[in-house]
C-alpha cells in the first residue's frame, strides 16, 4: 500500500463556513479502485499560523506595520510603480524632542504618546496601496501610492497638523507646548535605473532639513 499523501484543501460546511482540512487518499488493495480518504481539520491551525504571521509585520508597542513589512511593501509598490510609470511618495516623520517627552514624564508616557501618534498616522493610510509604518524609536514613514509630490506635500501637512491637534503636553519641547512633527517628503516615477535606498534617504534628508529650520514643518 501506498500513501498519495495529504493535501489541504478548503470545505464548505452545511452552514456556509470554509474550514481548512487536511485530505489524505489511501488504496486499499494494490488491484482494486479501492481507497480510504481521510479528513482532518486544520482550520484552527491555520488561523494561529496566519495569527502569528501577521504579529511578526506588526509593531508590538503601537500594532501598525513594523519596519520588516514596510521595507517589504515599499519593494513591491516601487516594482508596480516601475511597471507602470506612476508616481510614489514617501514620508518621513520623526516626533520632535521625543527625548524630553520621555526625560519629563517618563517611559510609560512615552509609549502611550507613539501609540496615539501611530493610530493618527494609521488614518491617513487609507488604500490598499497606502501604509503607515513605525520605522524605529520615534520615526515612522509613511508610503502612497500613484500620488504626485503636491497631494503628497499636502497630505504631509494634514498629517502633521493632526498630530498638534491631538494636544498631547511636551513640557520637554522648545517648539511648543504639545507633541508635534518634522516631516519630509519625497517623490519619484521609478524606472529601472533609480535607487529605491536614495529615495529614502531624499526624504530623510528633507525631514533633517525641517529640523533644522525650527521643526514642526513639512
Amino acid at each position: 500500500m501506498r500513501c498519495r499523501g495529504a493535501r489541504e484543501v478548503l470545505i464548505r460546511q452545511r452552514d456556509g463556513i470554509l474550514r481548512a482540512m487536511d485530505f489524505t487518499l489511501t488504496p486499499m488493495l494494490a488491484d482494486q479502485p479501492l481507497f480510504v480518504a481521510l479528513l482532518h481539520d486544520i482550520t484552527h491551525h491555520k488561523q494561529s499560523e496566519t495569527a502569528l504571521q501577521r504579529a511578526a509585520l506588526a509593531d508590538p508597542l503601537t500594532k501598525i506595520p513594523n519596519r520588516r513589512h514596510f521595507d517589504t511593501f515599499l519593494e513591491k509598490e516601487w516594482q508596480r510603480a516601475v511597471r507602470s510609470s506612476q508616481p510614489l511618495s514617501l514620508i518621513v516623520l520623526d516626533v520632535d524632542h521625543f527625548k524630553g517627552y520621555n526625560d519629563s514624564l517618563g517611559h510609560a508616557a512615552g509609549d502611550a504618546c507613539l501609540q496615539q501618534v501611530a493610530m493618527a498616522l494609521q488614518s491617513h493610510a487609507l488604500r490598499a496601496t497606502d501604509i503607515a509604518a513605525r520605522y524605529g524609536g520615534e520615526e515612522f514613514v509613511l508610503l502612497f501610492a500613484e500620488t504626485g509630490f503636491e497631494a503628497a506635500a499636502t497630505l504631509g501637512e494634514t498629517i502633521r497638523a493632526h498630530i498638534e491637534s491631538l494636544h498631547i503636553p511636551n513640557p520637554g519641547s522648545t517648539t511648543s507646548e504639545w507633541v508635534t512633527a518634522s516631516l519630509g517628503v519625497a517623490t519619484i516615477v521609478p524606472t529601472q535605473l533609480d535607487d529605491l535606498k536614495s529615495f529614502f534617504v531624499a526624504a530623510d534628508r528633507a525631514m533633517y532639513a525641517v529640523k533644522d529650520a525650527g521643526r514642526n514643518g513639512v
